[in-house]
C-alpha cells in the first residue's frame, strides 16, 4: 500500500500520516490510501485479510477479531459479532488502535474516551503496550459492570477532565476496523439488499458507508444500501450526513424493539435492546444482513460439565475460533493440561467442535468453537 493520509470531515484539512484527530480544529478525521488494494490474504484468519485497504504498522497486534459468522435468525441474516475476543465489534477497532500504539512508540499515558463496550476493548488489546485510561464524561450514563471489567484489567478511570480524550471513540482507526465488516459481508457473496445496523452514534454506520465508497473506487458495487436503525428519539447522527445515497435511517418505536427482544429470547437468544431494533427493521425490510450482537442461552447443556467446561462454553459463546493456548490466556487458575482435558470431554459430548485454521505464514492451528451454530444462508 502507498501512503497513508489524514482528511478533516469538518473543516477538510489534509495531513500525512494517521492523525487521530484533526491538527486544526481537532475534529473527526479519515484515512485515504495512495495505493490501495482489494487482494485478500486468504490465509489470515482475521481482519487483517484486508491489509490492502488498511494502514500499514510495524506491529500488529490481533487476537484472531473478524470473520465473525453469519447464521439466519428467524428469517433474518445475522451478522453476529459477538463472536469476537470480547464479544464486541468494537475489537476490530481495539486491533487497529492496538497495532497503532505499539507501532508509533507512543509511550507513556493513552486516554481513551468511554463508550460502551469500546473502552473494554481498547483496555483489553492495549494491555502491556501504554498506560491506558478510561475517561468517562457521564458517570450515570456509563455501565456500572464494565467500569469494574475496566479496572480489573488494571485500566485507570477518570470522570469529567477538562482535556478530551486521546482516543476518542470516531477515530479513523475506529472507521477502518468496523469498515472490515461490509468487506466480510462482500467476501461471503451475501445476497442482500440492506445492511442493517443499530445506530447511536452513527459509527458503525459511517464505517460501513466508507467500505462502500472505497469498493466503488474500484468499480465494484455489492447492491447494499446501509440502512441505521433509530430508536424512536434520538437523532440522526451528523456523521451520516457524509453518507448521503449510501445510508439511510429507519426509526424503530421502543414498542417494537421491546416486542423484538421478547421474540429473540424466545428463540433463546439474548442480545441488547439496540441490537434487537436493528434486528427488527431487517426483519421488515427483508433481503437484509443485520450486523448485531447475538447470544444464546445454554445452561441445560452445561449440567455436569464443570465450573471449567462452563467457562470454555461461555468463552466460546462470546468468540469461537480459539486456540486451546488461546483459551488457557484468557482463563484464569487454570492448567493447560485442564483445559486440554476440559476441551476433550466436551468435544465427546457434542457441546464443542474443533476445525483446522491457517494462520500467519502458512501455520495450520486447531480451533474451537460451540456446535450447532449454523449458516443456513438463502442465495
Amino acid at each position: 500500500m502507498g501512503a497513508v493520509a489524514s482528511r478533516c470531515l469538518e473543516c477538510g484539512w489534509r495531513g500525512e500520516g494517521i492523525h487521530l484527530r484533526c491538527a486544526a480544529c481537532g475534529g473527526v478525521t479519515v484515512l485515504e490510501y495512495g495505493e490501495p488494494s482489494l487482494r485478500v490474504e486468504r490465509g489470515e484468519a482475521s481482519l487483517w485479510r484486508y491489509r490492502g485497504l488498511l494502514p500499514s504498522f510495524s506491529r500488529v497486534v490481533s487476537m484472531g477479531e473478524g470473520l465473525t459468522p453469519l447464521r439466519v435468525v428467524d428469517g433474518v441474516v445475522v451478522k453476529n459479532e459477538r463472536k469476537n475476543p470480547t464479544g464486541a465489534y468494537s475489537d476490530r477497532a481495539a486491533s487497529l488502535l492496538a497495532s497503532y500504539l505499539a507501532s508509533s512508540g507512543w509511550g507513556g499515558r493513552v486516554r481513551v474516551e468511554y463508550v460502551e463496550d469500546y473502552a473494554y476493548s481498547v483496555s483489553y488489546y492495549a494491555r502491556g503496550l501504554a498506560e491506558v485510561s478510561v475517561v468517562v464524561s457521564d458517570a450515570l450514563g456509563a455501565d456500572a459492570e464494565e467500569l469494574v471489567k475496566i479496572h480489573r484489567l488494571g485500566v485507570g478511570v477518570e470522570f469529567g477532565g477538562a482535556a478530551g480524550p486521546d482516543v476518542p471513540y470516531a477515530n479513523p482507526l475506529t472507521f477502518e476496523g468496523l469498515k472490515t465488516i461490509l468487506l466480510e459481508i462482500y467476501e461471503r457473496g451475501v445476497k442482500a439488499e440492506y445492511v442493517v445496523v443499530p445506530v447511536e452514534r452513527g459509527v458503525l454506520a459511517f464505517s460501513l458507508c466508507k467500505a462502500l465508497r472505497e469498493l466503488a473506487e474500484f468499480g465494484v458495487d455489492p447492491g447494499y444500501t446501509v440502512v441505521g436503525a433509530l430508536v424512536e428519539g434520538q437523532s440522526r447522527p451528523w456523521l451520516l450526513d457524509h453518507c448521503r445515497g449510501l445510508v439511510r435511517v429507519e426509526a424503530v418505536e421502543p414498542a417494537e424493539v421491546v416486542k423484538s427482544l421478547f421474540r429473540l429470547d424466545n428463540l433463546g437468544i439474548r442480545t441488547k435492546a439496540i441490537s434487537a431494533a436493528a434486528y427488527a427493521v431487517a426483519k421488515g425490510l427483508g433481503r437484509s444482513v443485520a450486523v448485531i450482537t447475538i447470544g444464546e442461552r445454554r445452561a441445560g447443556r452445561r449440567r455436569g460439565v464443570g465450573r471449567l467446561g462452563s467457562e470454555i462454553l461461555e468463552l466460546l459463546g462470546r468468540r469461537g475460533g480459539l486456540t486451546a493456548y488461546e483459551l488457557w490466556r484468557l482463563l484464569d487458575g487454570y492448567s493447560m493440561r485442564g483445559v486440554y482435558k476440559a476441551l476433550k470431554t466436551l468435544e465427546g459430548r457434542g457441546l464443542v467442535c474443533a476445525k483446522y485454521v491457517v494462520r500467519g505464514a502458512g501455520r495450520k492451528v486447531k480451533t474451537y468453537e460451540l456446535c450447532g451454530d449454523p449458516a443456513g444462508l438463502p442465495e
